[in-house]
């Protein structure tokens, strides 16, 4: 406990990161501080004349202001500037499952090098560090007009989630009508009443024209009496063809689609210790996250059935 705040201490990078998404759990936006153990050397230490260096950087999670009172609650200690203070500033917000704060600086830097696209269902956004950044590039068309080719599934959820950003998406598709999940279609004709998402059928697009930035699309048949159709931006939804002529060969059920039809808690095949996991198996989102959870669970379950096939053969 310190004058203004409380006040927790570790030499534990991992440890100080584990507690400030704890704290965020219980709805207290905490405070994280680094100190450099350079610095903190720069400066003699002494206990009971003996020299005293740091050997690892310290970790400050700094909990107060407008969260003092919660943190009371949590720690059932009383921080004596509670009944001491007559106002307290708002400086960061709990909101839903967010946690709000104001952007002190924007720095823009260019980058060479791999980028890992991590998403989760309805949400591309995430925290990391303290920063906010998403894997989506549908916020960069904000209140802008872009076409989306395509007419399955994943078509309607692209749609959808550009629809969150920019004034009007287009839907181009070369069939009759498209053909998305019940639900999805549902929240397409949604949209499409608020006048978000429009369909234009029948029509696949040619060209894509403009020089650093899209400007238009020229189509093979006209629209509003002209081949040319005015554009910010283009995005391709058109499905993926599984990769599973492998497990076809092993024996494996696979659905209509060609994928990998598994037990969703346990990522097992049809085969006993055969498993899937990925955009190969039948899950309905096809994501790097939800593609690395279902690799750990077929992992888990695979070690599982060797050992228990071990001790019983044995």
């Amino acid at each position: 406990m310190r004058e203004k705040d409380f006040c927790i201490v570790t030499s534990s990078r991992k440890l100080a990161y584990q507690m400030r998404d704890i704290f965020l759990r219980t709805g207290i936006i905490p405070s994280l501080q680094k100190r450099d153990k350079d610095k903190l050397n720069a400066i003699p230490h002494k206990i009971e004349g003996r020299d005293v260096s740091f050997t690892h950087d310290k970790y400050h999670i700094l909990v107060g202001g407008q969260f003092l009172e919660k943190m009371n609650d949590i720690l059932e200690i009383k921080h004596p500037l509670i009944d001491k203070r007559k106002s307290t500033l708002q400086h960061a917000w709990i909101k839903g499952n967010y946690a709000i704060l104001p952007i002190r600086s924007i720095e823009k830097i260019d980058y060479k090098g791999k980028v890992l696209s991590i998403a989760v269902e309805n949400d591309g956004s995430f925290v990391a560090k303290n920063f906010i950044v998403h894997n989506c590039d549908a916020p960069l068309f904000k209140n802008k007009i872009v076409g989306l080719i395509g007419g399955s599934d994943s078509a309607a959820k692209d749609a959808l989630v550009l629809a969150e950003h920019a004034k009007k998406v287009y839907i181009f598709y070369r069939g009759e009508k498209i053909h998305p999940e019940p639900v999805n279609l549902l929240r397409v004709e949604e949209k499409m009443k608020q006048g978000k998402i429009e369909i234009i059928n029948k029509t696949n697009i040619l060209e894509i024209k403009g020089r650093d930035f899209v400007e238009s699309v020229i189509l093979d048949r006209d629209y509003n009496g002209s081949k040319e159709f005015k554009l910010q931006g283009v995005f391709v939804a058109i499905g993926h063809v599984a990769l599973t002529d492998l497990a076809k060969k092993l024996g494996v059920d696979l659905d209509k689609k060609g994928e990998i039809i598994i037990d969703h808690k346990t990522s097992e095949t049809n085969i006993p210790g055969v498993y899937a996991a990925g955009d190969c198996a039948d899950k309905p989102f096809k994501q790097v996250i939800t593609g690395v959870a279902e690799g750990c669970t077929a992992a888990y379950s695979a070690y599982e059935f060797i050992t228990k096939e071990y001790v019983e053969t044995s």
